[in-house]
């Protein structure tokens, strides 16, 4: 499937999810610590990140953070903190756009691609440190299908409310369910082999270990996902979930909960003395620090 094809075909999926211009959410002042970085996808489409360095004296290692799909792109990671706590807990941070998102420019349907692409990027900004991957909702889907492949250097993921198919999340869509049967008939490989994460969490590599995390009130990326998902990774997995939380609303009912199992989860791989486990693995109660 040629690329302005598929540059057609993305509309009724994630058009309402596009932006002319991309706003950042941070004030001007904040938004200098931050460094811009362009880079090109396999396609040759650029791409668009934001990277910044750990706020310690010695970083433990680099993130790279893939968004969920909203308008907001790369900017979620901004605006509900979750980049400056890392930042502030010994971690350098790299934001990016997937194609089509934010700022970067609208390609083909490969995000996988755009993820590993993201990853030879932050290799060169930190080669001396190891990486890990943090990936939310459409970031976390994509991830899977992309540290599935070997040549990427991640030594641990977090995975937020991935899907585990296109076919079952668009479902309930009726335009988009029927565009995706077109585009499986136009080209029955791409979607299957390439886009099914449900498919690659069995050859996940070089992974020491991932965190899947589900809010138990999800209608789009329901809790059977993950547990699917856990039964088929062929890496030590941890599946939490956070109770009476809809779609992308952890962070917002568990600040402090939330932010503890991220900072724990990758102090585990890269600072392991650092590390303090919750004794239980499901919430019922907000916690705010």
């Amino acid at each position: 499937m040629n690329i302005i094809l598929q540059q057609l075909l993305k509309k009724p999926f994630f058009g309402n999810f596009f932006v002319q211009n991309w706003e950042n959410p941070l004030p001007s002042i904040e938004q200098e610590q931050w460094k811009e970085i362009n880079f090109l996808n396999p396609d040759g489409f650029i791409l668009k990140g934001l990277f910044a360095p750990a706020l310690t004296h010695e970083p433990k290692a680099s993130i790279l953070c893939v968004p969920p799909m909203l308008k907001s792109s790369k900017g979620y990671f901004l605006s509900s903190g979750i980049a400056n706590f890392l930042r502030k807990n010994g971690y350098n941070v790299f934001l990016i756009d997937l194609n089509g998102f934010g700022e970067s420019q609208n390609g083909s349907f490969d995000f996988p691609a755009d993820v590993l692409a993201a990853t030879k990027v932050l290799e060169e900004l930190t080669p001396s440190l190891p990486l890990g991957y943090f990936g939310i909702s459409q970031g976390a889907a994509w991830g899977i299908c992309a540290l599935a492949n070997p040549t990427h250097s991640f030594e641990t993921a977090i995975f937020e409310a991935p899907l585990t198919s296109l076919p079952e999340f668009w479902k309930h869509y009726p335009l988009a369910a029927k565009v995706l049967k077109v585009m499986q008939f136009i080209d029955p490989v791409t979607e299957k082999e390439k886009l099914r994460p449900i498919n690659k969490i069995s050859h996940l590599k070089n992974l020491k270990n991932i965190l899947l995390m589900y809010g138990d009130k999800d209608i789009h990326t329901p809790i059977e996902m993950g547990k699917r998902f856990k039964d088929k990774a062929n890496v030590d997995t941890e599946l939490f979930i956070f109770e009476n939380a809809a779609h992308l609303e952890p962070i917002k009912k568990y600040q402090g909960l939330y932010f503890e199992k991220v900072v724990n989860h990758f102090d585990t791989t890269f600072a392991p003395s650092n590390t303090i486990r919750s004794e239980e693995y499901y919430f019922d109660t907000e916690l705010t620090y």
